[in-house]
């Protein structure tokens, strides 16, 4: 089974939130070498890559971007090699069965094309190995560490019964166990994709009715159940234009009301705008969107932002 499963979305290389869900798509690694963002400088250390390069024929769609850190995606690494042979983390089972990690932390390749893929991201270069080893007695000091407090944190309260230690304890190996888990700097990650938005969202759509992340295929993100109806919601947090009379309006690729109406899904489909202006969201429904005249024909269409259309008017609508 391959190390990465990923999404079906609709972002392009240039989309300013496509890096944000690579990083989650690749779980926050780098697809070639699987170092970690909190193993180095965050998502800053981190690139969008062409598995297929541009100058050999690849697109700019999201199935042929990978998330690599900069040494892996660097004319020190990858670059723009590509081959027939060459070992795709999103398709093939490369670790175990066609490279292994030796005791020195240098990698083995097991069959040829094991062999290609460490000479292609030059994993055993003297910085990898040495990071490798690094990061491994850092897990190893840090897991012994954890037992520690753990212990400490029962001996607060069975015997001393002082609950202000044990929550500064708690805190504590939290901490610790997201460093053994994400890396020494995982905070770096938090917030580096706006999640403060992305909670503000989840806030409004909490008004509506009850809301559960669950991140379909194409961009799908939330469930939104009101009463007994449900609602996958796609989120649209690009520029929003005004015309002439200053109303407010947001296109939207009619390839995508084709691809959203083709989808084997029994909730309805709500189109959802962030206006960052007035930090509102307004929806539309995709069968809404679907009956007006000619959309399907145009590369584009539009749909008004209008009060009547705020998301918490969903709730009002449905009593």
């Amino acid at each position: 089974m391959a190390e990465f499963s990923r999404k079906k979305r609709f972002f392009k290389y240039r989309d300013k939130y496509c890096k944000k869900f690579l990083s989650r798509d690749f779980a926050r690694k780098c697809a070639y070498c699987k170092i970690r963002e909190g193993d180095l400088a965050g998502p800053d250390s981190f690139e969008k890559d062409h598995f297929l390069p541009v100058s050999q024929g690849g697109s700019d769609e999201y199935d042929n971007l990978y998330y690599a850190c900069v040494s892996c995606n660097g004319k020190a690494g990858k670059s723009d090699y590509w081959s027939k042979t060459l070992l795709d983390p999103c398709r093939d089972d490369i670790w175990g069965i066609h490279i292994s990690l030796a005791d020195d932390f240098r990698c083995e390749y097991i069959t040829q094309q094991g062999d290609e893929y460490i000479k292609t991201f030059k994993l055993n270069r003297k910085s990898y190995v040495h990071q490798r080893q690094i990061i491994a007695k850092h897990q190893k000091e840090l897991q012994e560490k954890l037992k520690e407090y753990i212990n400490l944190c029962n001996t607060a309260v069975g015997v001393l019964g002082n609950e202000g230690v044990k929550h500064v304890l708690e805190e504590d190996i939290k901490d610790i166990d997201s460093i053994i888990k994400y890396g020494v700097n995982y905070r770096l990650s938090e917030n580096a994709f706006d999640e403060d938005v992305d909670k503000l969202i989840y806030e409004i759509l909490s008004r509506a009715g009850k809301v559960e992340c669950v991140d379909r295929d194409y961009d799908l993100f939330y469930q939104l159940e009101i009463g007994k109806d449900k609602y996958l919601c796609y989120i649209d947090k690009g520029e929003v234009m005004f015309d002439k009379t200053g109303k407010a309006k947001r296109y939207l690729s009619t390839r995508k009301l084709k691809i959203w109406k083709e989808l084997q899904v029994t909730e309805k489909i709500l189109v959802m705008t962030y206006n960052e202006k007035d930090r509102n969201v307004y929806f539309i429904k995709l069968e809404d969107i679907l009956q007006l005249k000619g959309a399907e024909n145009l590369e584009k269409c539009y749909y008004n932002l209008i009060q009547e259309n705020r998301v918490e008017n969903l709730r009002e609508e449905k009593k």
